[in-house]
């Protein structure tokens, strides 16, 4: 999680897609956390924000018949019930999030400072929304919850978080994910890409169980082993 100056050479190198109000990526998270734990002397990795909401004008989820905040409810139901984890709902009926693309900004702006400081943010921003019922599109939200990452973490930076929010380079990082989001004909999150440094690789795509996630690196682990000991 935290950024070094080792070699990523023999890493696997990881891109997180994914969206601060993808109620499929909050219930992936503990299996996130374990993996990332379990394989941190293995891997090297970072979030690709999804902008999944842009407005409601332009949104459309044909698939899951979702062109209206209140539609959003049921879905989140299911993910709750599907996984059994903590999400309430409510929320898309009492007071609908009108985007996601603020939240990701904020994603943005703490990984400037580094990529521990942008997984707090995201994981607070997810929690607030998912458990608590806190609008994370409103500015003051987003605010309030920066400012509980600075009091907690010392490798947060409320004041850096601030002062980059607004800013360009910012803007600039959000526009580079959703490029690499499109490139890679991705709509759908949790999206994970696995890839080794030549060039060979591997997608999951949603919401899947600890072991899927564990089986499909062990792939390319035992494809850097086995290159390894041919040397």
């Amino acid at each position: 999680m935290e950024k070094n100056n080792e070699s990523k050479v023999d890493r696997i190198e990881i891109e997180y897609f994914t969206d601060p109000l993808c109620c499929w990526s909050w219930a992936f998270e503990p299996h996130w956390r374990k993996f990332i734990i379990e394989n941190k002397h293995l891997i090297h990795w970072n979030y690709r924000m999804g902008g999944m909401i842009s407005d409601w004008n332009n949104y459309s989820d044909p698939l899951n018949d979702i062109s209206r905040p209140a539609q959003m409810a049921p879905l989140w139901m299911q993910a709750k019930y599907t996984t059994n984890s903590d999400i309430n709902p409510d929320i898309w009926l009492e007071d609908p999030p009108h985007s996601s693309i603020p939240a990701c900004l904020a994603v943005k702006s703490a990984e400037i400072q580094s990529t521990a400081a942008a997984d707090i943010l995201l994981f607070l921003l997810r929690k607030a929304v998912m458990t608590e019922k806190k609008n994370i599109a409103k500015w003051d939200i987003i605010i309030e919850l920066a400012k509980e990452a600075g009091k907690r973490y010392n490798f947060f930076d409320f004041n850096l978080f601030q002062s980059k929010l607004e800013s360009s380079e910012v803007l600039n990082l959000l526009r580079t994910d959703l490029q690499k989001a499109k490139l890679n004909d991705i709509g759908r999150f949790p999206t994970l890409t696995m890839s080794k440094a030549d060039g060979m690789g591997l997608i999951i795509t949603g919401y899947r169980p600890y072991s899927v996630l564990t089986e499909a690196f062990k792939q390319l682990t035992d494809v850097m082993e086995h290159q390894h000991n041919k040397l």
